[in-house]
Parts: C-alpha cells; structure tokens; sequence
C-alpha cells in the first residue's frame, strides 16, 4: 500500500463555453425571475431579435457637416414614423443609429457645429424626444424612474441644487478677549471701585 496521495479529480465546468449554453444556463437557474416569466423571455428575445435585424443593414452615413438638411429630416420623420408603426418611443440614440452615426459622432458634430440648419434641426428632434418622454412618463406610459435616468443622462436634464451664500462669522465670534481692567470698566461704573 502506498501512502502517496492521489491527486484531486477535476470537476467538469461548470460554466457554459458557448453563448447559446450560458442563455440556456441563465434561463435554468432557481429563482431567475428574468427569465422565469414567459412574456418577460418572449419581449427579451424580441428586443435582441430586433437588434440582431438592425445591425444585419447597412446603413447609408448621412453626411452631416454641410448636409443636405431635407435629406436629413426626411430620414428623421422615417425613424419616427418607424417607431410609431411598432409602438415603441423614439429615441436620439436610435435617430443617430437611423443616420448612420453613433451617438458620440453626432453629439460631437452638435457640439463641433452649434447654430447650423442641420445642427439646430437636429436639437429640436431631440428635444422632441425629451418631450415625448416626459408625457409618456407624466402619463405612466413608461418607468418614470428609468425616463428620469434617460433624461438626464442623455437629454441634458439636471437637478439643480441652489447655494446660498452668507458672509463669514467673524473669526472670534465671542468678540475680542478684554483685559480685566476692560471688564471693569465695561461693567461697573466708575464709583463702585
């Protein structure tokens, strides 16, 4: 008998090696209410459904800079007129996607471009959008504290928080240290001595 140790056998992985086998894995696990409600999966599979489709067309780049502001809008009212059809909010990430741009390029050439046709119609598209958000919000048509982040995350909303000012106390708030002599003649009157 051999008093060698033998070494540990391996557990298998526990962990799913492909993207399909963690989803199935993920959709298993005890207490997942993600995935646990059927209409929750089927709106989840549709959302990435849907992105799958729109990543699969190319799209035309609009071009922005010196842009053909008809052709603009026209794409614009297409997206919105999209969204209507499906029944979901428009949004300014989708709108830059519906132009071709990611939403940092068109937020650059907003900022590079302030006051142009292009740049101006393109702000109030966008603050369209907030608007539609706050109604559908105002109305309970959507998570108030989900269209609270989208606004202010990507449509410049903020909290403002008012500071006020007030002089300094003075730096010795009791006032100057008197001498005992001071005291005295501050308090007593002079025949009391």
């Amino acid at each position: 008998m051999s008093d060698k140790k033998q070494p540990p056998q391996r557990k298998p992985n526990k962990y799913p090696q492909t993207f399909d086998e963690m989803v199935e894995s993920e959709s298993k696990r005890a207490g997942n209410k993600l995935y646990d409600d059927g209409s929750r999966k089927a709106n989840l599979a549709a959302l990435s459904s849907r992105m799958h489709d729109d990543l699969s067309v190319e799209r035309e780049k609009i071009q922005l800079v010196n842009g053909d502001l008809e052709t603009i809008k026209k794409k614009a009212l297409e997206y919105i007129k999209s969204c209507a059809a499906v029944g979901v909010l428009p949004s300014f990430i989708g709108l830059c996607r519906g132009l071709g741009h990611t939403r940092s390029s068109l937020y650059r050439f907003l900022e590079l471009h302030p006051g142009t046709q292009v740049a101006e119609f393109l702000e109030i598209v966008r603050d369209s959008i907030a608007d539609m958000l706050d109604t559908a919000m105002l109305d309970y048509n959507v998570n108030t504290i989900a269209a609270i982040f989208i606004l202010k995350s990507i449509h410049d909303r903020i909290d403002r928080a008012e500071l006020r000012l007030q002089p300094a106390p003075p730096v010795d708030p009791a006032g100057p240290v008197l001498s005992h002599e001071e005291i005295i003649a501050k308090y007593l009157p002079e025949g009391d001595l």
